[in-house]
C-alpha cells in the first residue's frame, strides 16, 4: 500500500479515501466561502482559489475566510457553519489545524452533523500529519472530501 488510506481500505474492506489526483474542484462550482481556524493557511488556500479562477464573495457582516482563530472548539466550528449555512455559495471549505483548543477529531464529527442538513458541498482541509488522521477518515468515510496537505489541495484547483 502506497497509504494510509489504502492500507486501511485493505485491512476494513471499506471504501475511505477518494482519488485525490482525479478531484477537479471546479465540478462542485466557483464560489466558494472558507472558515478556518488557521488565518495563515486561510490565506494561502484563498489566493490559490483565487488565482484559479474561484470566487471568494465578500458578505456583510462576514469576511471570506471567516478566521474564528485558533482557539476555537468543535461548537465554533459548528456556529461558524450555521452562520454561513445560506449565504450564497455553491461550496463550503473548510479549513483546521491541531491547536491546544482544537479536538480536531470532535469537530470531524461536527462537520458530519452539519453535512447532513447542509445542501452545499462541503470540502475539508485538515492539515497536520497523523493529529488528523483519524478525523480525515471520519470525513471520508462519510462522503466528504478531505485534504490533509495545501499541496493536495491546489493540485485540486
Amino acid at each position: 500500500c502506497k497509504t494510509l488510506e489504502e492500507a486501511f481500505e485493505k485491512a476494513s474492506g471499506k471504501k475511505f479515501a477518494l482519488n485525490k489526483s482525479k478531484i477537479n474542484l471546479k465540478s462542485l462550482g466557483k464560489k466558494t466561502f472558507i472558515v478556518t481556524n488557521a488565518g495563515g493557511a486561510g490565506a494561502l488556500a484563498s489566493d490559490y482559489l483565487s488565482n484559479s479562477g474561484f470566487s471568494l464573495p465578500a458578505f456583510p457582516n462576514l469576511k471570506n475566510p471567516l478566521d474564528i482563530l485558533g482557539t476555537a472548539e468543535s461548537k465554533d466550528y459548528l456556529s461558524a457553519l450555521e452562520n454561513v449555512r445560506n449565504l450564497d455559495v455553491d461550496f463550503i471549505t473548510i479549513i483546521v489545524t491541531p491547536q491546544s483548543m482544537t479536538d480536531v477529531d470532535e469537530v470531524a464529527v461536527k462537520i458530519v452533523e452539519f453535512s447532513k442538513t447542509c445542501k452545499k458541498k462541503l470540502v475539508a482541509l485538515f492539515l497536520g500529519g497523523q493529529k488528523i488522521r483519524n478525523a480525515s477518515l471520519t470525513l471520508r468515510e462519510k462522503g466528504i472530501l478531505c485534504f490533509n496537505t495545501l499541496k493536495e489541495f491546489k493540485g485540486a484547483l
